[in-house]
C-alpha cells in the first residue's frame, strides 16, 4: 500500500480510533502513489533511498489500543540503502 492508499486507510483509522498519528514518519513506511519516470532515465540516482519499513497488523492494534502511533524508529543519522 502506498500514496493515497495508505492515507485513506490510516485517515479511517483516525476517524474510527481517535489515533494520534503525529509520530508517525510517512516516508518511512509509503512510497509516492503511481508511476516515477525518472527511474528509468536515471536509474543508478533512484536507486539510493532508505529503506521502506514494513507495518504489520501488530502495529496497527497496538496503536489503536494506545490510541497513538508508537513505533520505534532507528536513529535519523542512518545512511541510505541500495535498493536493488
Amino acid at each position: 500500500m502506498d500514496g493515497d492508499d495508505a492515507v485513506e486507510f490510516f485517515d479511517a483509522l483516525v476517524r474510527a480510533f481517535a489515533i494520534d498519528l503525529s509520530a508517525m514518519r510517512w516516508r518511512r513506511h509509503f512510497g509516492p502513489e503511481g508511476f516515477n519516470p525518472l527511474g528509468y532515465l536515471l536509474p543508478s540516482f533512484w536507486r539510493w533511498r532508505r529503506e521502506l519499513l514494513p507495518i504489520t497488523i501488530a502495529d496497527v492494534l497496538r496503536a489503536v489500543h494506545s490510541r497513538r502511533w508508537d513505533f520505534e524508529y532507528e536513529s535519523s543519522g542512518s545512511q541510505p540503502k541500495l535498493v536493488v
